[in-house]
């Protein structure tokens, strides 16, 4: 999109508004008299609304700046617009409504007002609950409430925001994409000759894999402390109230998450000769439904009319393998700090945080990659080298992932090609499996060179505690490198620099024991395997400064 202006002014505007709140809030400041004081059991208590208008203030701010960063002119779609969007005879109506992100931050915003509304609001010392983090600071509601309303209200806005009507329609060669938004309409024209492959799937995750990193640390602090106050509620007078306050918001944040990651997220992504067009929108959940039959209705919606050959041919099932080598690491990567906190073992504070999202983006990978119910397969239509071709890959009820090669021709065979039958390779790493394998290796090396760094000399426990951590180090180096490599039969889709892969068991027979696939993928591509070693010595290195800049710095 271009010919639109760029305001530097909405931009520092918005920084300011945004960062000066944000930084009062954070230094517990408030307006004084800004509020209103109330006499209660002939208690006074004292309620101060700064927060609110700060709060305010950094949501008016982000707006400013989105006046900066949104390439969109905003102009509200009529109501007559909104209902005819897509009922002219040739176009296709796809309604698209962010429910995910409107249950969770309902729920987030939900909790945080109960916990303002239960443990007070205020920065005092005459809360007769319970301060946060330094005597006459904020209300125990803080850590169990500001980061949920918070990010339940920026949700909720976001989602209303995002409520769209997409119409698809091809004509004279040109396939035409709108997406019809309340406030904007973005319009994307493709010809149809230059696309070279269709992919739709309802089982990517993308940068939403943040959300684990972004509510894990908190949902982790908020279970031990408030389960620590549930076990010990008369050290505190309020421990019930204050612990089951936090193990409440904990929950919901987790549900929150669980649906931000699952739930109804689609998306088409459209691969020409030179560029990568991307749709993502929300569809909306129909429980217990079965795998797809053939091609997802959606995709036909969207493709038939400029590929309506694609969907036709002799159709071969294969079998979706079902693979436990993610579920493994991702529980083990997860227990080490749950053991840890609770038997004060092997990994401290500083370690807990990676684990806990490492374990939590591999737990997500293997549900919607690995996971293979009783109904997986993998449909394949089309005739090889003779037309289009398509792969639908239903891992079973939820998840399922359609590849249609609309076109080839033009491109060199090396830069264009679809594998006849499924072939072993190692897996495809994508960029968070690099992240997993970078991080835990580097994890593991800063904890074995810290722990001999200060293991005591002549203590009778130092040499048992260095072979704890690096025996359980080795472990999880080994699961990492098992994962990572993860030989298997698939099938391949490459154009020019985009490869695609669908895991399909091999209709011939072939290997079949992990053993002997491992062998045969370490003889068929040892480079690989190196690449492999060699990114997980470097990170292990790379953790092994940082200990030692920690110790000596």
């Amino acid at each position: 999109m271009n010919g639109h202006d760029h305001h530097v002014e909405y931009l520092v505007a918005g920084i300011g508004t945004a960062v000066i709140p944000a930084l009062l809030l954070a230094a517990g400041i408030t307006i004084p008299g800004f509020g209103f004081t109330f006499e209660l059991h002939k208690v006074d208590f004292s309620y101060n609304l700064s927060m609110f208008l700060y709060v305010a203030l950094i949501f008016a701010g982000v707006a400013i700046m989105a006046c900066y960063f949104r390439s969109v002119r905003i102009q509200p779609a009529s109501r007559e617009l909104w209902q005819s969007a897509g009922r002219l005879p040739g176009q296709h109506r796809v309604v698209s409504v962010p429910w995910s992100r409107l249950v969770a931050g309902g729920l987030l915003v939900a909790v945080g007002v109960l916990s303002f509304a239960l443990l007070g609001i205020g920065f005092t010392d005459r809360n007769k609950i319970g301060i946060w983090l330094y005597l006459g600071g904020p209300s125990v509601s803080f850590p169990a409430g500001l980061i949920p309303l918070i990010t339940g209200a920026v949700l909720v806005a976001y989602a209303l925001a995002a409520v769209k009507v997409v119409v698809v329609h091809e004509k004279c060669g040109l396939l035409t994409i709108r997406e019809l938004r309340p406030l904007s309409e973005i319009r994307t024209s493709i010809p149809t000759r230059d696309i070279r492959l269709a992919r739709a799937t309802n089982a990517d995750t993308g940068p939403r894999l943040l959300w684990i990193a972004f509510f894990g640390f908190q949902v982790f602090l908020l279970l031990v402390d408030g389960l620590s106050l549930l076990g010990n509620p008369h050290a505190f007078g309020t421990g019930y109230l204050v612990g089951g306050m936090y193990v409440l918001s904990a929950c919901v944040q987790i549900v929150s998450v669980v649906l931000l990651l699952f739930g109804g997220n689609q998306s088409l992504t459209i691969i020409t000769t030179e560029k990568v067009y991307t749709l993502y929108y929300h569809a909306l959940p129909r429980l217990g439904r079965a795998p797809s039959a053939g091609v997802p209705s959606m995709l036909e919606k969207m493709l038939g009319t400029a590929f309506p050959s694609a969907f036709r041919g002799d159709k071969r099932e294969l079998q979706h393998p079902a693979d436990l080598k993610r579920l493994i690491l991702g529980i083990g990567l997860l227990t080490v700090p749950v053991v840890s906190r609770a038997f004060y073992v092997y990994a401290g504070e500083l370690l807990w945080f990676p684990f806990l999202v490492f374990g939590g983006i591999v737990l997500v990978q293997w549900i919607k990659s690995d996971y293979a119910s009783g109904g997986a397969r993998v449909v394949r239509g089309g005739i090889a080298g003779a037309g289009p071709e398509h792969v639908l890959s239903a891992r079973g009820r939820f998840y399922e992932e359609y590849l249609v090669n609309a076109g080839m021709g033009g491109l060199p065979r090396q830069q264009a090609r679809v594998d006849p039958a499924p072939v072993l390779r190692p897996r495809l790493l994508l960029p968070p499996d690099h992240l997993v394998t970078l991080g835990v290796a580097l994890l593991v090396g800063l904890d074995i060179f810290m722990t001999v760094l200060l293991a005591p000399a002549g203590n009778p426990f130092s040499p048992g505690a260095i072979a704890l951590h690096v025996a359980i180090g080795t472990v999880l180096l080994l699961v990492t490198f098992v994962t990572s490599f993860d030989p298997k039969d698939s099938i391949d889709f490459k154009v020019a620099h985009w490869t695609f892969q669908v895991p399909a068991a091999h209709a011939g027979g072939g290997p079949r024991g992990w053993s002997s696939r491992m062998a045969g993928a370490m003889r068929k591509r040892p480079g690989i395997a190196a690449l492999v070693v060699i990114e997980m010595a470097v990170a292990f290195c790379l953790g092994m400064a940082g200990a030692f800049a920690l110790f000596f710095g």
